[in-house]
């Protein structure tokens, strides 16, 4: 009788699932609007979409190689989604190689994501107040407090402030996961049971599932 999968990879292995088509989504909705022009996100509104138009090419011009890096940026999406789902199902299936992906996955990810928030940090941060004031001077919210200036330009203040709040820390948060998948797979008592070594660790009886007959030993 095979034993039962331990609970640490059951949970892994979902969270790999619903983590990586997450992901896919977030991936395709990335493309669109990157290779769209930005039409999903500001609309019909012609002068949205001139002003948007006029700070991409800004940000082209400032920042170096923004555009590959952007593009890039995607391929890496969804080589990590790919990655993320295939380990899912070989930890369902109990395979080493699900590990090794989980293991893999971690890794890249955690790379890409810390050159994201430095790219960002260092790059984009301080040509973002020039390029986006201009876009959201021409929000219909703006527009409608035309007769009270100051609080127009706190409100503007205030969204390009979020916008480079959420610009930086965006990467460093989407590094929690992989970084939890690293230290809850690459534990040596996760890589045991992965080698065929299916007894229970000495200290790690919280990470598999009782075993009273005796299965584990066999």
């Amino acid at each position: 009788m095979q034993p039962s999968r331990p609970t640490v990879i059951m949970v892994t292995a979902i969270l790999h699932l619903v983590v990586g088509g997450l992901g896919l989504v977030c991936d395709l909705y990335s493309t669109a609007q990157q290779f769209g022009g930005n039409r999903m996100m500001i609309g019909a509104d012609p002068k949205q979409a001139q002003v948007a138009a006029e700070a991409q090419k800004q940000i082209a011009e400032k920042v170096p190689g923004s555009q590959a890096v952007a593009v890039g940026g995607l391929a890496v999406g969804y080589v990590l989604s790919f990655l993320l789902l295939a380990a899912g199902v070989g930890l369902l299936k109990m395979q080493r190689w699900g590990r090794t992906l989980s293991l893999v996955y971690a890794v890249l990810s955690l790379a890409a994501k810390a050159a994201t928030a430095y790219y960002t940090i260092v790059f984009m941060l301080p040509v973002m107040d020039e390029t986006m004031r201009p876009l959201f001077e021409q929000n219909p919210a703006f527009q409608q407090n035309q007769q009270n200036p100051q609080q127009a330009r706190e409100m503007i203040n205030v969204m390009v402030t979020a916008t480079k709040i959420t610009a930086a820390v965006t990467p460093l948060l989407g590094m929690i996961y992989p970084f939890v998948v690293l230290i809850l797979v690459g534990r040596p008592s996760v890589g045991r049971y992965f080698n065929g070594n299916q007894s229970l660790p000495a200290g790690s009886a919280d990470d598999y599932p009782e075993d009273p007959e005796g299965r584990w030993g066999r």
